[in-house]
């Protein structure tokens, strides 16, 4: 009878340990939220427009990748605005020489003034220093007239190389806005990649307003998720989780980036989205339904 009271108080003993495991909140499972969402380029899909009536020179072709500012159509008149903008340029280049020539000119006349204003003075402070019996009204007044018209000479080269000066200023203020005028006609005869990407399809004889290229950038690959209002609260900015379809061989995982501030009043959802942690193999699913499972802390 002893022996079996003991080996009862073992087997309860073991039992209620078992059910502090089992019920243990370290032991539940994480909590998760399910939703479904769609796979897309970080930055979206991207088409660029034919503006043109005729079809450009397409410089790329399909999975190029390609990185912003790069070059990926020509237009039909690129050629003559190109040569337009060169030719504008060699005229500013041959200005700016001419301007320095004249301003160097100028400012000698300026020096020469002076010179010959110097000399004048010192020859009238001479004359004056003679003897009086010696001084003549007339020769007095003809070397103070010498001065003053020494002075308005010099006065005259400062306000020409002033009035130069201005005037260059305006030239080149309209130089400007013409350079700048050359330069976007240029531009827009070509066509250009706004962000570094890669080339999904081309339309090489797009007419105009159809789409002649289409980019995305398949290096960063995001879900937008539709999650229902009720499970919004649990989410948190930079929480992890699990996106699953029977095409991965495993989970992708993914980081919170960003929760919506509104609800679809009909579906009763908010949209969230996710950044990948890994491009691939997702990238080669864009706009493929995946389910989403928020790992909740």
């Amino acid at each position: 009878i002893r022996l079996q009271v003991m080996h009862n108080r073992k087997c309860f003993w073991l039992i209620s340990v078992f059910g502090l495991i089992l019920f243990s909140p370290l032991s539940a499972a994480q909590e998760k939220v399910g939703a479904l969402g769609y796979l897309q380029p970080r930055q979206g899909i991207v088409r660029l427009i034919n503006p043109d009536s005729f079809p450009p020179a397409v410089k790329v072709k399909v999975n190029d990748r390609v990185k912003k500012g790069q070059v990926l159509a020509i237009f039909v008149n690129e050629a003559t605005a190109k040569l337009q903008l060169s030719l504008f340029e060699s005229e500013q280049k041959q200005q700016q020489k001419i301007q320095q020539i004249t301003q160097q000119q100028l400012q000698n006349a300026i020096a020469l003034a002076q010179l010959e204003l110097d000399r004048v003075k010192q020859d009238l402070q001479s004359y004056k220093a003679l003897d009086n019996a010696l001084l003549s009204q007339k020769e007095l007044r003809l070397r103070q007239s010498r001065v003053k018209q020494a002075q308005l000479q010099l006065q005259k080269a400062r306000l020409d190389l002033q009035l130069q000066q201005q005037k260059y200023q305006l030239q080149q203020q309209q130089a400007k806005l013409r350079h700048k005028q050359l330069q976007q006609q240029y531009q827009q005869t070509l066509l250009t990649a706004p962000l570094d990407a890669s080339v999904l399809s081309v339309s090489p004889q797009a007419g105009k307003g159809q789409t002649l290229i289409v980019l995305a950038d398949m290096e960063h690959i995001q879900v937008k998720a539709e999650v229902f209002e009720g499970d919004l609260p649990k989410i948190k900015t930079g929480s992890n989780a699990l996106l699953k379809n029977k095409v991965f061989r495993q989970p992708l995982k993914a980081k919170v980036s960003r929760i919506s501030h509104q609800v679809n009043a009909s579906s009763k959802t908010g949209m969230v989205w996710l950044d990948l942690q890994q491009a691939k193999p997702a990238n080669r699913y864009l706009g493929m339904e995946v389910r989403v499972e928020f790992l909740l802390d």
